[in-house]
């Protein structure tokens, strides 16, 4: 199944409906020209370790980078559980402080970490994508490979018994935020890009 590697921190704060957002780049091993991403695009969340940090994570999301730590620390026997989906609702292609203001309230990362992002290749916009996530019914439980990990954006995992490379999204899954308020959010989102 098709998988979106982002922090775990983050695919935390999804799960819990205080993230709708995620704003990217892509990898430095991404295709040459950027992060690409569409409305109507689905894919797994693929929680992953690599580059998060305190100073990334806004002081009031503290507690999604904790609990991704406590769950590392934990242990999954050599694999990583996906417990979630995501649907693209809207996308925009952003570059104006304006913009990233107004998404501000919509993700877990600091203003340092996104100025960060903005500055890496500043020839490439920002895709923020707005996401309808769904908790699926049984976690994915996916084998570590080797062609999983590096900074790359996009993975099509393999769960062990269950999806396989290639194949969709598990069939069980459930929204985490109802449908007025996905809605609501939806509309802040687009008012922030100005869709």
């Amino acid at each position: 199944m098709r998988a979106l590697k982002e922090w775990a921190a983050a695919v935390g704060a999804m799960l819990d409906g205080a993230q709708t957002v995620v704003l990217r780049k892509g990898g430095i091993l991404d295709v040459p020209s950027g992060f690409r991403m569409s409305a109507g695009d689905e894919f797994a969340l693929y929680p992953t370790r690599e580059h998060q940090e305190e100073a990334h994570v806004k002081d009031s999301a503290r507690r999604y980078l904790e609990a991704a730590r406590a769950a590392a620390a934990g242990g999954t026997g050599g694999g990583t559980a996906v417990l979630a989906c995501a649907a693209v609702e809207a996308e925009a292609d952003v570059t104006s402080d304006a913009a990233f203001e107004a998404l501000s309230p919509m993700h877990v990362w600091s203003d340092s970490y996104v100025a960060a992002r903005r500055a890496w290749r500043p020839e490439r916009p920002v895709k923020a994508a707005h996401l309808r996530v769904y908790r699926l019914a049984e976690p994915v439980a996916v084998p570590d490979r080797p062609e999983y990990g590096g900074c790359r954006s996009w993975i099509d995992v393999e769960g062990a018994g269950g999806a396989a490379a290639g194949a969709g999204l598990p069939a069980g899954r459930a929204p985490v935020l109802g449908d007025a308020e996905a809605a609501a959010r939806l509309a802040r989102f687009r008012e922030a890009v100005a869709l």
